[in-house]
C-alpha cells in the first residue's frame, strides 16, 4: 500500500505528468444499446411532478413540461399523487429513487419480481414500493396515460434519434475490460424528458444474478425549436451513469470497512456535495470512484487536454483528492495480474481512503489557500449605501492573475430587478482586473454573485464566491 501512495504523490503533484502515460487503443464495440424514451420513466416522472418534488420541478424541455401540466392538471390528488407526497417524507423518496423504481417494473408496470426490503431500493422498502406500484397502475389508467403518450409519440421518436447518435460513440466493451467483470444481463439508456439536468445508473438484479444496467439521461439543452439536443459534450455523463452500475453494490457491500473514513472525508466538502445534492458520505465516496472511472476512460480514448480539464471540473467540485485517485485506479489498470477485477482492488481503494481521512483537513485548506479572491471594487466598498448612480463602470481586482477564459456572474436574491449588469468590458492586460458596464438609479438596491464557475487562477483554481452588494444615493 505504501508503495501505490507514494506513486500516487509523485504522480498527482502535476496533472502535466499523467501525459507522459500512453493511451491505449479504443477496444472494439462488442455491445450495442439503443436508445429509448420509457413510458415507466416518464409515468413516475410525472407523477414525481405533481408530488411536487423540487427535483422534478424544472422546465428545461418547456412545451414538454407544459403538456404535462396541462394534461395532468386535475389529477395532482390523485392517490398515487398523494401516496408520492407521504413517502417523500416518510421514506425520503428523492431523485433516483423515482426511476429505480420504474426500472424494476415491466412494460405493463408489474414487478419484474417479487419486492423486498431492497429491491427496488431501501428507501423504498417492500410494503411502500407494493402499494405505490398499485396506485400507479390505477393512475395511468385514470390520467388516461395511453392517450398523453400516444400524441408524444412523434416527440420521443425525436429525442431517441437524436441521443442514439451520440451513444454510438460510447466503447461498452470498456466496461468489461475496466471492470473485469460482465454483467449477465444488458446495458439499458433511456432519455428522462422531464429529468432536466439530472442524471441516474440504477440497476436492477433479477434473483437468479442476472442484471440490468441502465444510464437515464436528462434533456436539458434544446434547439432553435425548443427540441431536446444531445451532443458530444454528453459523452461523459452517459458514461458516468453505466459506472454507478458496476460501482454502487461494491461500496454499499463494505460499508462497514467504509464508513469511518467516509465521514471523515465528507466533513470539509460536505457544503460543496450538497450543492449537487449528495447529502451523505457514501453517496460522496461513490461519486468519487464513479468520476475518477470516467477519467480513466476519458484518458483511454481522448486527449490529454480533456483528462486534463476533468480532474480540474472535479476538484473545484469537491472531489479535492480525484487526481490521486485517477493514478490509484491507473494502478490498478496496470496490474491486472494481480488484480484481475476492480472488486479485488477495492480493500486497495479502502486503504487508501483510510490515508486520505488522516490528510483531508490539510487538503481542504490547502484548496482554499489557492482560490483566487476579490480583493476590492473601484469606486466603491462592498456592502456600500451611498454609492453614486452616476457611476457607469465597475472593476473588480483579483488577488492574482485568472486564466482569462469566461467570466460568471449571477443574479442575486432580488433577481433581475436588482441586477445592474449591461455589459461586459473584460479583463485588463495582465488579467488581475475584470470590467463590467452597469446603469444605477438613484435610492435602489443591487445584488449580484460573481462566481468560480468561469473565474478561475491560472492553474484551475474556482474563485472565491463573492455576493456584492450595494445601494445608491438618493438624488
Amino acid at each position: 500500500m505504501k508503495i501505490i501512495l507514494s506513486a500516487i504523490f509523485l504522480l498527482s503533484s502535476s496533472f502535466v505528468q499523467i501525459n507522459a502515460q500512453t493511451l491505449k487503443p479504443v477496444k472494439d464495440k462488442t455491445v450495442m444499446v439503443t436508445a429509448k424514451v420509457d413510458r415507466r420513466i416518464e409515468l413516475t416522472s410525472i407523477i414525481a411532478r405533481l408530488a411536487e418534488y423540487g427535483e422534478y420541478q424544472r422546465d428545461d424541455f418547456k412545451s414538454y413540461t407544459s403538456d404535462v401540466d396541462k394534461h395532468f392538471a386535475k389529477y395532482k390528488n390523485h392517490p398515487a399523487v398523494e401516496f408520492a407526497r407521504k413517502v417523500r417524507t416518510s421514506n425520503s423518496i428523492a431523485f433516483d429513487a423515482v426511476p429505480s423504481l420504474a426500472v424494476h417494473l415491466n412494460p405493463n408496470l408489474t414487478p419484474k419480481f417479487a419486492f423486498s426490503d431492497s429491491a427496488p431500493d431501501r428507501r423504498w422498502g417492500k410494503q411502500a414500493a407494493e402499494e405505490f406500484t398499485k396506485l400507479l397502475q390505477k393512475f395511468d389508467k385514470d390520467a388516461d396515460c395511453e392517450a398523453f403518450f400516444k400524441s408524444h409519440a412523434g416527440l420521443y421518436k425525436i429525442a431517441e434519434q437524436r441521443m442514439q447518435e451520440v451513444i454510438s460513440k460510447v466503447d461498452f466493451a470498456w466496461y468489461k475490460n475496466f471492470y473485469g467483470e460482465v454483467p449477465k444481463g444488458s446495458f439499458n439508456l433511456y432519455v428522462g424528458l422531464l429529468n432536466g439536468g439530472m442524471n441516474f445508473g440504477p440497476k436492477v438484479v433479477y434473483p437468479d444474478g442476472r442484471e440490468e444496467l441502465f444510464a437515464i439521461i436528462g434533456a436539458w439543452k434544446m434547439d432553435e425549436k425548443g427540441l431536446p439536443v444531445f451532443a458530444d459534450d454528453f459523452l461523459p455523463t452517459i458514461i458516468h451513469e453505466f459506472n454507478h452500475s458496476f460501482i454502487n453494490h461494491l461500496v454499499d457491500a463494505r460499508e462497514k470497512q467504509f464508513q469511518p473514513n467516509g465521514e471523515k472525508i465528507f466533513q470539509p466538502v460536505a457544503e460543496k456535495m450538497a450543492k449537487m445534492a449528495y447529502g451523505t458520505w457514501e453517496t460522496t465516496i461513490v461519486e468519487s470512484l464513479v468520476r475518477a472511472a470516467v477519467i480513466r476512460y476519458l484518458f483511454d480514448h481522448q486527449k490529454f487536454e480533456k483528462v486534463s480539464a476533468e480532474l480540474i471540473n472535479e476538484r473545484n467540485n469537491g472531489f479535492l483528492w480525484i487526481d490521486e485517485l485517477f493514478v490509484l485506479l491507473g494502478t490498478y489498470e496496470n496490474s491486472r495480474k494481480l488484480y484481475p477485477t476492480f472488486r479485488s482492488f477495492l480493500p486497495l481503494i479502502e486503504g487508501y481512503t483510510a490515508d486520505l481521512a488522516k490528510r483531508i483537513d490539510e487538503k481542504a485548506k490547502n484548496f482554499e489557500r489557492r482560490q483566487p479572491r476579490i480583493v476590492s471594487i473601484d469606486d466603491f466598498a462592498n456592502g456600500a449605501e451611498d454609492v453614486d448612480s452616476r457611476l457607469t463602470r465597475i472593476t473588480f481586482t483579483f488577488d492574482q492573475p485568472l486564466e482569462g477564459k469566461g467570466y460568471s456572474i449571477n443574479l442575486g436574491a432580488g433577481g433581475r430587478a436588482k441586477y445592474p449588469i449591461e455589459k461586459v468590458v473584460g479583463y485588463s492586460a495582465d488579467r488581475t482586473k475584470f470590467t463590467v458596464e452597469v446603469k444605477l438609479k438613484p435610492d435602489w438596491e443591487y445584488e449580484f454573485a460573481v462566481t468560480g464557475n468561469s473565474f478561475r487562477s491560472i492553474d484551475g483554481y474556482p474563485l472565491q464566491n463573492t455576493i456584492v452588494k450595494f445601494k445608491t444615493k438618493k438624488e
